[in-house]
């Protein structure tokens, strides 16, 4: 029943399922009884479906997901602590929760989904798990928005061995050394590091522009704090005009040769 519930309110949604029958059970006793599900049960439903969607409807022989957020305002109910926000006092408090969701552009389905409190909610943890926990088993184009260009998200599409494009906001973003025309196609390597030894920052101080320091509370998952280790990113960095002196940069590991740029361009509108 719960797939299968409209936009209805409960009571209505309850009269139609039993056939307005005398025996409806009541909107409480439907309450109760659902309480008692388990999130996983439904987490394992919502899995099950989606895994028997059609596979096939792939780009070239890659699956295509969009990863963005969004907040959820619920309905208004202080006794509900996890979602409750009231900013003061004097003034009236509201529920907010906040959902990050991974949607297949092609199949037009959610793959898989995350819902934090939207106090201190953080995108990037909830894309680099639903990264880390996907038993896709086909080849993977990640398509993000601004606010997505991180090294850590970039690393675990890496290690996972997904692609991925990633829009870069213009005026902040990953730092590069960018060639003097408008519009270019390079490659870029990032090294990282943790450590400020003798060493790293002979390196950092000869190509600043490939070696970057990372700082102890910046979050990047495969170095450890004060771990003597160096991690390659290698990055295809894209810019075009899309009006007159109008411009977007995108951040992507696809290859050059079969993903130009026209083809990069019609993926990220896909999305």
């Amino acid at each position: 029943m719960l797939i299968g519930m409209g936009g209805n309110s409960l009571g209505k949604e309850l009269l139609e399922w039993f056939g307005y029958s005398e025996k409806t059970v009541s909107v409480s006793a439907f309450v109760q009884q659902r309480n008692k599900i388990k999130p996983e049960t439904l987490k394992h439903i919502f899995q099950t479906m989606v895994s028997q969607c059609d596979k096939h409807t792939l780009y070239n022989g890659y699956r295509l997901l969009a990863i963005d957020g969004s907040d959820l305002r619920l309905p208004s109910d202080k006794r509900e602590s996890f979602s409750y926000i009231q900013n003061d006092e004097t003034t009236k408090g509201y529920n907010l929760l906040h959902l990050d969701a991974l949607y297949d552009v092609l199949q037009h389905v959610y793959v898989d989904a995350s819902i934090q409190l939207k106090i201190g909610m953080n995108e990037h943890k909830a894309l680099v798990s639903m990264i880390d926990d996907s038993a896709i088993s086909d080849k993977v184009i990640l398509i993000a928005d601004r606010g997505y260009e991180s090294f850590n998200n970039i690393a675990h599409c890496q290690e996972k061995n997904w692609n991925y494009i990633i829009r870069s906001k213009e005026s902040y973003g990953i730092k590069f050394e960018a060639p003097p025309n408008a519009t270019f196609d390079i490659d870029h390597l990032i090294t990282l590091t943790r450590r400020q030894t003798k060493q790293t920052k002979i390196l950092i101080n000869k190509d600043p522009n490939r070696y970057r320091w990372i700082q102890p509370h910046t979050k990047f998952d495969y170095i450890k704090p004060k771990e003597d280790k160096l991690y390659d990113i290698p990055i295809r960095i894209v810019r075009f005009e899309i009006a007159d002196s109008v411009y977007e940069t995108l951040y992507t590991n696809l290859s050059r040769e079969n993903f130009p740029v026209d083809i990069l361009k019609e993926l990220y509108q896909l999305r």
